[in-house]
């Protein structure tokens, strides 16, 4: 299966190497490029740009959310 990942912040590198691991196409994207280095070094595929996440069999994001309260 060919899956996009996108976010490699402080759950994404765990999750995407478990997709690796068990013979998955991961192709990943991060807004900075380093966390990408060592999952390129794991079989994981560099994407350059977000758009590319989206043409697989699926695509998995873990993105962090900021959510702000008005009083």
């Amino acid at each position: 299966m060919r899956v996009g990942f996108i976010g490699l912040g402080a759950m994404g590198p765990a999750m995407a190497t478990r997709l690796i691991d068990a013979g998955h196409e991961v192709h990943v994207w991060n807004r900075s490029p380093e966390p990408c280095e060592e999952l390129e070094q794991r079989g994981g595929h560099r994407l350059q740009s977000l758009e590319g996440a989206f043409i697989g069999d699926a695509v998995v994001t873990c993105l962090r959310m900021t959510m702000q309260c008005a009083l």
